[in-house]
């Protein structure tokens, strides 16, 4: 379910296996322009579930989620995803902020000064 938060219309995937080929992080402007469509992915993963997604004001987008290795560990995380900046393959920038079995985050909000909630 898409949701307005920060500056853009929100969208993720919940869940893709390694199989499933696409984006599972979009986001639309106020004008309806798609200014980011990126999958969240790591390396050694077989499963990667986002649950939840927010919008800072200045453009950047938090994701929530877990990944899932084939030996059956599972890391959640969060991270940052720039709709700006993209690097050598034209995928959008996705800056990892924390992995570890710590905590585990199930819902975003972002404060004043992208500090998140």
């Amino acid at each position: 379910m898409p949701k307005w938060t920060g500056n853009y219309l929100l969208q993720f995937v919940i869940s893709r296996t390694r199989q499933e080929a696409g984006p599972n992080v979009r986001a639309w402007d106020r004008t309806g322009k798609l200014v980011l469509e990126t999958r969240v992915w790591f390396p050694d993963a077989w499963q990667v579930a986002i649950f939840d997604i927010a919008g800072a004001a200045d453009g950047e987008v938090a994701v929530a989620g877990a990944a899932y290795t084939n030996s059956g560990v599972r890391a959640p995380f969060i991270a940052w995803i720039s709709p700006v900046r993209y690097d050598a393959a034209g995928r959008a920038d996705v800056a990892l902020l924390s992995r570890g079995a710590l905590f585990w985050p199930r819902r975003l909000r972002v404060g004043f000064g992208r500090t998140l909630r």
